[in-house]
């Protein structure tokens, strides 16, 4: 078996044994989950879902949709829709006759998820998202500028991670998240971590701010 196999077949098994025993050995997580989704009436929240990553040692940007529900600030359920432009992983010329070789690879993706808020405190806030999806590879290889060879490959990405939020007001905040996709049986080359930081601007808060200060 490839070295790089290996290396993603071991990450995702620590994946998978970090969330049982999570799971396992604090009980009030499950409870937690249930109270907030059962007791709390869900909010609307969507936008754009942006991120760097990688296909297997390739950076790419990761474009990307999430909208779902939030229940108390503490638990969330989502979907997301994500794609990558096309990046070039193989690049080579035959000098003999002059020939261009390229072999361009992309992904687009629909997943669902939850995120559980593990710690808030004041203006902080530390988040673990997991999500499961279901799409498509593409692999595209060129002669001379001529699609030569197109092939498409099933892509199951499992994805977890970190979130981190830093409330500056009650509708503006700095966020930042890292974590890693991992794609298992045939599709590992779109394994990679991504990561992302940027600003949050909660719209809904800051209308309501508005509408009721024009009101007065």
């Amino acid at each position: 078996m490839p070295k790089g196999s290996i290396k993603h077949i071991f990450s995702l098994s620590i994946l998978f044994i970090g969330f049982i025993y999570f799971s396992k050995a604090e009980v009030s997580f499950l409870d937690s989950i249930k109270y907030y989704t059962l007791n709390n009436k869900g909010k609307i929240f969507g936008g754009f879902h942006n991120r760097n990553s990688f296909l297997g040692p390739i950076p790419v940007r990761l474009y990307g949709l999430r909208g779902g529900f939030e229940y108390g600030k503490k638990v969330s359920y989502f979907l997301g829709l994500y794609t990558t432009y096309d990046v070039t992983d193989r690049y080579s010329i035959d000098t003999s006759n002059n020939d261009t070789f390229v072999r361009a690879t992309n992904l687009s993706y629909l997943s669902v998820g939850m995120e559980y808020v593990i710690y808030q405190k004041k203006r902080w806030t530390f988040g673990i998202p997991l999500m499961i999806g279901i799409g498509t590879g593409v692999r595209k290889e060129y002669l001379n500028q001529t699609l030569n060879n197109r092939e498409r490959i099933l892509v199951l990405p499992i994805e977890s991670g970190i979130r981190g939020h830093f409330s500056i007001t009650d509708w503006l905040g700095v966020e930042a998240t890292s974590g890693i996709r991992i794609s298992p049986f045939n599709s590992l080359e779109f394994t990679g971590f991504y990561n992302s930081l940027g600003i949050n601007v909660y719209l809904g808060v800051l209308y309501r701010k508005v509408f009721k200060k024009e009101k007065k």
